[in-house]
């Protein structure tokens, strides 16, 4: 188990500095969306219901619906992925003299 300790440390921080910058857009992303309009845009293209910060729906386009889908969907899964290293490594690997 030890010799795989020091990859899943590094595979747990890699994912890790993949996830932030996601969740970051994400967070970009839901702010943007918050201030979109309550009721269906045609003309815009805005007809999908999207549930902004979990309170608000609001409409957005196809691909603005699937953007957000894909960008938490990768973003729980790299969390999931960094929190299984985590717990399969156990205590942080020590240098050896």
């Amino acid at each position: 188990m030890k010799a795989l300790q020091k990859p899943l440390w590094l595979l747990a921080a890699v994912a890790g500095v993949i996830a932030l910058p996601l969740w970051l857009w994400m967070v970009v992303l839901e702010n943007t969306l918050v201030g979109r309009s309550r009721i269906p845009v045609p003309e815009a293209q805005q007809i999908v219901p999207y549930q902004a910060k979990g309170q608000v729906t609001v409409y957005v386009t196809k691909r603005e619906a699937e953007i957000a889908t894909w960008l938490s969907r990768v973003d729980f899964g790299l969390l999931g992925l960094v929190v299984l290293c985590l717990i399969i490594a156990g205590p942080r690997p020590t240098k050896s003299n």
